[in-house]
């Protein structure tokens, strides 16, 4: 069920069972913005039906906050349809799982190397019973440093941020709401089944994410949250990091 932010900001909610992230949506009076692709064919389906229910504009663009299988895998549905647009880093990696055979042999060969963590595999098998299906396409527009997009009477900005949790995390920001999207760019590195956090990367998003004017944030799996809160969760973890290095 589709759920509103603002009267033009919307997102499609966060489902566990298939990792499946929050979707954002962004409305201008010239054109909209996708937030992450879904992480199936299916997944966008049914995001695209949430916004026909509410009778908002099928997205002019779709962001992908970094390259991760549940943020990107529903992009082929799109592509067609819409400008997808992508960090240069996040189409480096799309790129090299372009190359990738998905079988189950395969998935727990790559989940041996942590090419796909193993917290992903039974997510994967859940949502592709059949994994063949699986297709993997770049974004038609990459980018380095900052992209602006005046989407008519609000400004997309999409800009590279620090995260332990993957190199090229971008975040989304609905510049005059004040909404920020953040991928999983607050999340730790998955390694295997483990959560792992980095206090030096965790440090410089906490630096960057207070420099950023922004009054609330969604990011991939949990709940709309305010700046502050965002970051009282963010300085917990690295309090928790920095006394258990210091004891």
């Amino acid at each position: 069920m589709i759920q509103k932010i603002t009267e033009d900001i919307w997102f499609t909610p966060y489902f566990k069972e298939t990792d499946r992230p929050n979707l954002g949506y962004v409305r201008g009076s010239d054109a909209s913005v996708m937030v992450d692709s879904g992480n199936s064919p299916a997944h966008t389906a049914e995001y695209l039906s949430e916004l026909e229910r509410k009778g908002l504009p099928f997205p002019s663009y779709a962001f992908l906050t970094h390259h991760h299988w549940d943020h990107t895998f529903g992009l082929p549905s799109l592509d067609d349809r819409v400008v997808s647009i992508a960090g240069k880093n996040t189409n480096r990696e799309l790129r090299k799982q372009q190359k990738y055979v998905w079988d189950e042999e395969h998935l727990d060969e790559y989940c041996v190397d942590n090419r796909i963590p193993l917290f992903c595999r039974p997510h994967i098998l859940l949502e592709y019973p059949d994994m063949s299906r699986i297709v993997i396409h770049t974004a038609k527009l990459e980018f380095e440093g900052e992209l602006r997009l005046d989407l008519g009477g609000e400004t997309a900005v999409m800009r590279k941020i620090t995260s332990g949790h993957s190199d090229d995390c971008y975040y989304l920001l609905a510049e005059k709401a004040g909404v920020l999207f953040l991928g999983d760019a607050d999340s730790e590195e998955v390694v295997g089944t483990d959560w792992i956090d980095h206090e030096t990367e965790l440090a410089q998003e906490i630096r960057e994410l207070e420099e950023l004017e922004f009054r609330c944030c969604l990011t991939g799996h949990a709940e709309l949250r305010t700046k502050e809160e965002l970051l009282n969760d963010l300085r917990a973890r690295l309090n928790a990091l920095r006394t258990g290095w210091e004891g």
